[in-house]
């Protein structure tokens, strides 16, 4: 009972720039971001894996999405048996992150609805999935009742 309140506590405090990064279920964050806002180390640790990057757009870890956008669409403009410019390579390698401890949001959303017994809506996308917990968690917070549990 008391992790729960624990919990409850801290998503109270929470600004809505941090409801909105909550209500992301794409984003992949450093452990650091959810303990500095107060959650319990081993809540964090329990959802934090090795995130691996695919190649792709959207299966890979950049440093800035926007930059790798523009990248890869110089990339395209290449025939395959063209040999890329060492520019082009580094400009791709130093924007690439090929693994990366981290937690997946989605993932710490799921483990925090447990933790409170919070039932919810299933759907398909990650995003529409993310949100749904988010908002079960912010009606939490508004009216210290659970609901659906």
């Amino acid at each position: 009972m008391k992790n729960k309140q624990k919990i409850i506590k801290i998503l109270s405090k929470l600004d809505q720039e941090d409801w909105d990064v909550l209500g992301d279920g794409h984003i992949i964050m450093k452990p650091t971001y959810y303990t500095d806002l107060g959650f319990p180390a081993t809540l964090v640790k329990s959802v934090t894996e090795v995130q691996t990057s695919d190649g792709t757009l959207n299966g890979s870890i950049w440093k800035d999405q926007f930059k790798a956008i523009e990248t890869l669409r110089k990339i395209r403009e290449y025939n395959k048996e063209d040999i890329l410019p060492d520019e082009l390579i580094y400009e791709f390698e130093s924007n690439y992150v090929p693994s990366v401890e981290a937690v997946w949001n989605l993932q710490f959303l799921y483990a925090i609805a447990r933790l409170l017994d919070i039932k919810y809506q299933t759907y398909i996308g990650s995003g529409f999935q993310a949100r749904e917990i988010r908002n079960q968690l912010q009606a939490i917070c508004k009216t210290g009742v659970n609901n659906n549990g």
